[in-house]
């Protein structure tokens, strides 16, 4: 009955159960379930999601009381997953190798820099259901650069490293490195000509123009 009570509920029917709201937080649950076209199949399931999203209104609510912090959080589709679910996207992998490590010459550098003012950054992406923050973190910096250098910000594809750089796994996971080293052989694609599926598949560089290349790879130590 319960179930039924909370799924009358997005239909507006707040009269029909009026024990749906004895929880302050319910209305916000269920903008977040239309929010990310979320059903849940069960009264067990509804209340699990439930609660993670409670416990993750509670550090965002922490957070953001914080005087002393000079940022703002708040939910996104995270917010109901559990910590397992999160840890299956983060794919980035630390090589075992010996990199070569390039000392970072800090004369004159400023003490901090906005590269979004600066037209270096692109607006935020998603990786979907796929294990490839380590594509994506290579992209952006690869856009980075080369708007810094010729003052023209690309979106680069995260789809080119999943599917082309044999070193790594796709959506299993990947190396930074290895993904910058790849850029030596073969450039960057446009996300306009290499799109972003979210899933491993077979490498089709070769059809795209390549735009960014890569001279050199280093790890840079401070």
């Amino acid at each position: 009955m319960q179930f039924i009570c909370k799924s009358a509920s997005l239909l507006g029917m707040s009269d029909f159960c009026p024990e749906m709201y004895e929880n302050a937080l319910t209305p916000a649950f269920i903008s977040h379930m239309n929010r990310f076209g979320l059903t849940y199949g069960t009264q067990e399931e509804f209340d699990f999601r439930f609660q993670l999203f409670q416990k993750k209104d509670a550090v965002i609510q922490k957070i953001n009381s914080d005087a002393d912090n000079t940022f703002r959080v708040g939910h996104n589709k995270f917010s109901t997953w559990t910590d397992a679910e999160y840890r299956r996207l983060l794919g980035a992998k630390v090589s075992s190798q010996e990199l070569e490590a390039v000392e970072l010459d800090e004369t004159g550098i400023p003490t901090s820099v906005d590269w979004r003012k600066l037209g270096a950054v692109n607006k935020v992406k998603d990786q979907g259901q796929c294990g490839s923050c380590w594509a994506f973190s290579v992209t952006a910096s690869l856009e980075g650069m080369a708007a810094i250098k010729t003052k023209k910000l690309l979106d680069l594809s995260e789809q080119q490293l999943v599917d082309c750089d044999t070193t790594s796994y796709g959506c299993e996971g990947g190396y930074p490195y290895n993904a910058l080293s790849y850029y030596q052989k073969d450039k960057a694609d446009l996300q306009k000509d290499y799109a972003y599926e979210a899933a491993d598949g077979a490498c089709r560089s070769a059809r795209s123009p390549g735009q960014v290349s890569v001279a050199k790879v280093a790890v840079v130590k401070a």
